[in-house]
């Protein structure tokens, strides 16, 4: 979006600059083209930064939710923000919950428009359930989508 912006910005320069050298004072026209093109184009870069920088703080607060999903589930075995629960996968949550766990979030990966974070369930004895949630804007709140998940089991030396 940013790049088009500013495409357009140099083109409209460009014309401009055109016309006014055709019909003098092109020094002072060629001067104030360079002048807009300048500021179109730290408008362009402001404008991206400031999108950015709401998307990272969007990652953060899906992150921050999914953090409280995770330690709901661990405690709980069920959360009213989970849509998607299976037989199989309130069985595998199950087996985790028994050896007292936590929870860890992994960072949303950087541009991912899916708005999709990853929450692992982990306990002592090693083993681990690796959930891909996708947040769903309800209007109530945050709310997440289980769209899988993976039982892992790592052994202790």
């Amino acid at each position: 979006m940013n790049i088009l912006f500013v495409a357009l910005c140099l083109l409209a320069a460009g014309a401009w600059l055109s016309y006014a050298y055709r019909y003098g004072r092109a020094w002072l026209w060629r001067l104030l083209g360079l002048v807009a093109l300048v500021v179109a184009v730290l408008f362009g870069v402001a404008l991206r930064d400031a999108l950015r920088f709401t998307a990272g703080m969007k990652d953060e607060l899906r992150r921050s939710h999914a953090g409280t999903l995770g330690r709901e589930l661990a405690l709980t075995m069920n959360s009213t923000n989970l849509d998607g629960m299976s037989r199989e996968f309130t069985a595998d949550l199950a087996s985790i919950v028994e050896g007292s766990p936590w929870a860890y979030v992994d960072r949303p990966r950087r541009g991912d428009g899916r708005g999709c974070v990853t929450v692992v369930l982990t306990n002592d004895p090693g083993q681990a359930l690796v959930m891909l949630l996708q947040d769903e804007y309800a209007s109530e709140g945050w709310r997440f989508r289980l769209l899988s998940y993976k039982k892992t089991t790592q052994q202790k030396d």
